[in-house]
């Protein structure tokens, strides 16, 4: 899972990397991909890591109080 999510992120940052040099009237356009793509890395690796922090609590055995 963690394979896929990188390569999920390294594939959108190539995207990040293939912007052509911004003219004036596309600014915005580039700025708001851009900005997308970034929420989109976010995204992803902070599901990996609550997932990561989740699998981890799961594993330790709970016991109960007499």
């Amino acid at each position: 899972m963690v394979k896929k999510k990188v390569k999920e992120a390294l594939s959108l940052a190539k995207k990040l990397e293939k912007i052509p040099e911004p003219k004036d009237k596309d600014i915005v356009r580039i700025y708001k991909e851009a900005k997308e793509s970034v929420k989109r890395l976010q995204k992803i690796l902070t599901s990996d890591l609550q997932n990561r922090k989740g699998s981890s609590q799961q594993k330790q055995p709970t016991r109960k109080m007499r």
